[in-house]
């Protein structure tokens, strides 16, 4: 289909050039996240893209603008809080780019698409304390430079863009020739083909196009290795009210030995992304400049190996009719999950909530017409269901709440079953059982007009406070006396205590409650000194 020629563009087709830009990166999602190499194989740089032009869209959606400039700004705003991973953040960057260059437009005309673009490129360079070539960069600055120049012979919109377009394929090809980690590997820059791709989303929607259904380029199977032993944490953080500029927050985190450090924002609220051996010391950085919120920490040591594990699936395992796979922390627990059949996990659980294109990439790996997710904790819930809502039906969420709740579903797993039966069994059981976690308290809190101090231990029932305690034996007998009816208790044991603590306590519930079916086993997961089930 021909490409309809526009030398102006409305508010709202702009609008909706964006919307089918989410929609091609979407379908390209996948085969993106399989060739992220830059800086570490994390896996998911599509969704990061994905996920922060989403936040970027969401903004805008249902709401009428006076000008382009309002219109840009608030995408830009949209794109700055939703901002995932180091590509993520570089793509908001390049949308606040876009964004300012409109201040000084009026209408979107093939000079201002130029211009914004050009803007784009320069504001995502500054955002970066060493900007490096062959990535998502260096192609917008090319693809930028190619539109100004075009803007010279041409009044289109639609044309600027096509040819903007048509420079940034030929710059992500170069990116294979200009980074260490890409020459390695033969494969293009994950981020640059991001960038192609909401171009061509955005003359797709423009020249009214319908985008392809398949991906622009297949999934890569990679060999995830890397010269170094240790890839640290990728830490990222909102600061509000900074007391001083962008340069000055990047030179303090240089100072701790930051890496990849990426500050954007203004005064009101500046995003950082900087990857740390020690996160804490750029957070305490964070809280000397202003207010910190939205903190999040992950191990890319952790991403490598289960990428490594990822990427051998396919050499050891048949895919099964129906897979699954459970989200969960504990060595103790995955044995547990081995005798039930389900023999793939993901890392994940307080503190720990997987990406949604982590689930999607395994459930593909491991299932042949379905794979179920048992989240096992109820911040991963949305993220799972996030990965099924982008699977094409692959993938059934099992809203589980623990790990020890997963198990009981688990019980109903049959990879050769009825997929609906099966459902419907997992559901039903764990909507009867009820989830006990027993912990320590990390503050001071007042919850349920009972005061709760820092240290003490702390139970719960299906999420709501029953007791406190400052012993751990005491707590467990007051959990178990809270219980008014069961037929099963299965308590898991978390990796603060040890073996000789495990049996001790196991010997008294057995002599003290011989009127009850209770069980102790290894969870080995973190944090919680006991999971439990109640059925």
């Amino acid at each position: 289909m021909a490409s309809k020629e526009k030398a102006s563009v409305a508010i709202k087709e702009l609008e909706s050039a964006f919307n089918v830009a989410e929609e091609w990166l979407t379908t390209n999602k996948e085969s993106i996240n399989s060739i992220n190499v830059y800086p570490v194989p994390d896996g998911d740089t599509g969704t990061n893209m994905l996920l922060t032009l989403k936040a970027a869209i969401k903004e805008v959606k249902e709401e009428q603008y006076k000008s382009i400039s309002e219109f840009t700004e608030k995408l830009a705003h949209g794109a700055l809080l939703g901002a995932r991973g180091n590509s993520g953040v570089i793509l908001s960057q390049m949308l606040k780019g876009f964004s300012d260059s409109f201040k000084q437009h009026k209408d979107v005309t093939a000079e201002s698409m130029a211009l914004g673009l050009e803007s784009a490129a320069k504001k995502a360079y500054s955002a970066l304390a060493n900007p490096a070539e062959g990535t998502m960069l260096s192609v917008l600055r090319d693809a930028a430079k190619s539109a100004v120049d075009q803007i010279k012979i041409s009044t289109s919109v639609t044309d600027t863009l096509k040819i903007s377009i048509e420079q940034a394929e030929e710059s992500v090809e170069k990116t294979k020739e200009q980074l260490p980690e890409l020459v390695e590997a033969g494969v293009v820059d994950a981020g640059a083909i991001g960038v192609l791709v909401i171009l061509e989303g955005l003359y797709f929607g423009l020249s009214e196009i319908a985008p392809p259904d398949l991906p622009k380029f297949e999934v890569a199977h990679l060999n995830f290795e890397h010269s170094e032993d240790d890839f640290g944490f990728c830490t990222e953080f909102l600061i509000k009210n900074a007391q001083i500029n962008k340069n000055q927050i990047e030179e303090k985190l240089e100072s701790v030995e930051g890496q990849s450090i990426i500050v954007v924002g203004d005064e009101n609220i500046m995003h950082i992304h900087v990857h740390m051996e020690i996160p804490d010391n750029a957070i305490a950085i964070g809280k000397e400049i202003g207010a910190v919120e939205n903190i999040k920490i992950e191990n890319m040591q952790e991403q490598h190996e289960e990428l490594k594990k990822k990427g051998a699936i396919d050499k050891k395992i048949e895919p099964q009719k129906i897979g699954i796979i459970a989200v969960l922390q504990g060595d103790g627990f995955k044995d547990i999950y081995r005798e039930l059949g389900v023999m793939h996990f993901i890392d994940g659980g307080q503190g720990a909530n997987p990406a949604a294109g982590d689930m999607l990439t395994l459930a593909k790996a491991i299932a042949q017409e379905h794979c179920i997710i048992l989240a096992n904790n109820k911040n991963v819930i949305a993220a799972a269901q996030q990965a099924a809502d982008l699977s094409d039906e692959l993938i059934k969420v099992i809203p589980s709440m623990s790990p020890a709740i997963g198990i009981v579903a688990a019980l109903e797993y049959d990879p050769d079953g009825e997929l609906e039966e099966m459902l419907d069994g997992m559901n039903n059981s764990i909507v009867s059982a009820h989830s006990l976690e027993i912990t320590t308290a990390v503050k001071d809190v007042t919850i349920d007009n009972q005061d709760i101090k820092a240290g003490q231990y702390i139970a719960m029932l299906d999420n709501k406070l029953i007791t406190t305690s400052d012993k751990l034996l005491q707590i467990i007998i007051l959990a178990l006396d809270s219980i008014n009816e069961s037929d099963l208790i299965t308590l898991y044991y978390g990796d603060m205590i040890e073996q000789e603590e495990a049996k001790s306590i196991d010997n008294y519930i057995q002599e003290n409650y011989k009127e009850i079916d209770i069980e102790l086993h290894n969870g080995g997961q973190p944090l919680y000194h006991i999971l439990g089930s109640i059925e």
